[in-house]
């Protein structure tokens, strides 16, 4: 019998497909282009430039307003669907892989293949382009939970082959307090900048990539947020680069206020998109590098009034600088300084 986690994604993607198959046979009858794609948000004028004419648009959508209404409804105002019905592995689950520890984290490819465990991720992100997910945050999944700085990170320590991932990040300090459903620790902190540069010290390999959202909760890039983290932490980070276990003392996903002070940062982002075809318009969003870093993105964002200057501050703080300094610097704020 197929496990619920099958049915669920089974349903998503027949609703996806049956949407899909309905409006090309549509566009065959009528002997038109079979559909009209827009990158930005979805408006009247975006659709004329993209060709499609405004007698057209009246004809097959109808008025101003419902030109508007259908554009925002294809994503903006579309019931994103609840976390619990995107894994639906259950929180337990869910609390584990974000924390970096579990069967996809823990066991390599030779133990358990994700081809098996974990092939249905791909058919997910086919959902993930056309419908927002819920991003997870409560009593019990902390790691999202109330992010205050518009940002989410997730930061990688191993691969799935027993080796080390791309090496994008120093680990400056690690503030375990912030994270006591993780770590199970009330109190306390790490510097280990201070154990990675000593003799024989252990390879200090770390991969970080995070993304960004604006303040407005009918922003685009707020919509979307819970499907970028699916994208960057499920997708890419798991999937595609087969990324594994956090830096100790912290979770492997979480708010970035939350994750490890480091010297770097990769950037992922959504981009609005939408295809339109005799009168129907569906989200079409694509995942991709923001080529350039999560600060420098976040710094675009706060002088484009997206997100508070506060939020790119705190991303220059916590995701740039040498880790010599940051960690200095924590140390004696709490009252500590290195011994000579």
């Amino acid at each position: 019998m197929p496990s619920k986690s099958t049915i669920v994604t089974f349903l998503l993607l027949s609703i996806y497909s049956n949407e899909n198959v309905l409006a090309n046979i549509r566009g065959a009858k009528e002997g038109r282009k079979l559909a009209t794609d827009i990158t930005g948000p979805c408006t009247k004028d975006a659709l004329i430039n993209a060709g499609i004419s405004a007698a057209t648009l009246a004809s097959e959508i109808g008025s101003d307003a419902d030109i508007e209404a259908a554009c925002k409804g294809a994503y903006i105002d579309k019931e994103e669907i609840a976390w619990e019905d995107v894994i639906h592995k259950g929180r337990q689950f869910d609390k584990n892989f974000l924390d970096g520890e579990g069967d996809w984290n823990e066991h390599t490819n030779e133990i358990s293949s994700l081809d098996d465990t974990a092939g249905f991720i791909d058919s997910l992100m086919e959902v993930a382009k056309t419908t927002p997910f819920e991003l997870p945050g409560d009593d019990y999944l902390t790691n999202f939970n109330e992010c205050k700085a518009n940002a989410g990170m997730c930061c990688y320590v191993a691969n799935r082959d027993g080796g080390d991932p791309e090496d994008n990040a120093d680990v400056c300090y690690v503030e375990w307090m912030k994270n006591p459903r993780t770590n199970h620790v009330k109190f306390g902190y790490s510097t280990p900048y201070s154990i990675y540069h000593t003799p024989n010290a252990p390879d200090d390999a770390v991969y970080c990539h995070g993304f960004a959202w604006g303040e407005d909760d009918d922003s685009f890039t707020n919509v979307a947020k819970g499907s970028t983290m699916f994208y960057t932490a499920y997708k890419l980070g798991l999937v595609d680069k087969e990324y594994v276990r956090p830096v100790p003392g912290a979770p492997m996903c979480g708010c970035m206020e939350k994750m490890p002070s480091v010297s770097g940062s990769a950037c992922v982002e959504a981009v609005e998109g939408y295809t339109y075809d005799a009168g129907t318009i569906t989200a079409n969003i694509k995942y991709q590098d923001c080529g350039k870093s999560l600060s420098e993105k976040m710094e675009d964002m706060a002088d484009a009034d997206e997100i508070p200057a506060v939020s790119s501050l705190i991303a220059t703080r916590r995701t740039t600088g040498e880790c010599s300094v940051k960690a200095a610097e924590y140390n004696y704020d709490h009252g500590y300084t290195i011994k000579e």
